[in-house]
């Protein structure tokens, strides 16, 4: 197997990191200045797919419509650094991948550029896309249907709801509503298991509770069960444990010890 290595903060292209993969390549790029080269040729390749509107018969031959892996002279140097941080981060199949596609282009027309960057970033969305979609919508799912896990505490149950709401709205920027600070409140109170049911119900009918005040009295709640819990387990355990010293004595080791003393004495 392909050792897994870390380049521009992004990991090696697989099918497990897809999502964040395409969306950290993008982000790198775009601070680097070597996004619009990629950028263009997305939206002419979307145009080119789009359906035609009706036109008028004319003898006029029609256009054939621009490429969308024309690399302008000005933008030759963009394209190559943007060529390298994508293969960088890509497998050797990918790799493989990429330029076979690329040197079709290069018999088909007139590519100009082998080593073509749109070309590489469009073949890997292509490849990843079918995955992507079915990834996003079970996002979605996670999302909308949260259950905090019992290990975990309150602030880091509001982190992971909130993380999984910024990548929900990159995959579908209409859910703007449902991945506001609001409606994620309201999935984290719904996660929360029955011991929370009096400050839920709390925060629930008071409509000016702020969302600081309500965290408040989660974490407050947490801390009052925890401090519960622990004082039960003490108790629970009170005459089962016996201390000689510093040594913990289980009960069979006790017993045997006092027989030993009856004995002697």
């Amino acid at each position: 197997m392909e050792k897994k290595r870390a380049h521009i903060g992004c990991p090696i292209l697989d099918r497990g990191n897809s999502d964040d993969w395409f969306q950290s390549m993008e982000a790198y790029l775009q601070a680097e200045e070597q996004w619009d080269v990629i950028d263009l040729a997305e939206q002419i390749s979307i145009q080119n797919q789009a359906p035609l509107a009706p036109v008028k018969p004319s003898s006029t031959p029609k256009a054939a419509p621009p490429s969308p892996y024309i690399i302008a002279t000005q933008d030759r140097k963009q394209n190559a650094k943007a060529w390298f941080s994508i293969m960088i981060c890509t497998s050797r199949d990918n790799q493989e991948r990429i330029r076979s596609v690329c040197e079709q282009g290069l018999l088909d027309g007139p590519l100009q550029i082998k080593n073509n960057a749109p070309i590489a970033w469009i073949t890997l969305r292509e490849k990843y896309k079918q995955k992507l979609q079915g990834n996003n919508h079970q996002l979605k799912l996670d999302y909308m249907g949260y259950q905090k896990p019992k290990d975990k505490i309150i602030e880091d149950a509001w982190a992971e709801l909130t993380r999984m709401a910024r990548k929900v709205l990159v995959y579908k920027p209409s859910l703007a509503g449902e991945t506001s600070a609001d409606q994620r409140l309201k999935i984290l109170l719904r996660s929360l298991p029955p011991e929370y049911a009096v400050i839920v119900d709390n925060i629930d009918s008071n409509p000016s509770m702020t969302f600081d005040r309500a965290m408040l009295l989660l974490q407050e709640k947490e801390s009052t069960l925890k401090t519960s819990e622990e004082a039960m387990w003490a108790n629970g355990n009170r005459g089962k444990k016996f201390l000689s010293g510093t040594k913990l004595l289980r009960p069979k080791e006790l017993a045997l010890r006092n027989s030993r003393s009856l004995s002697s004495s």
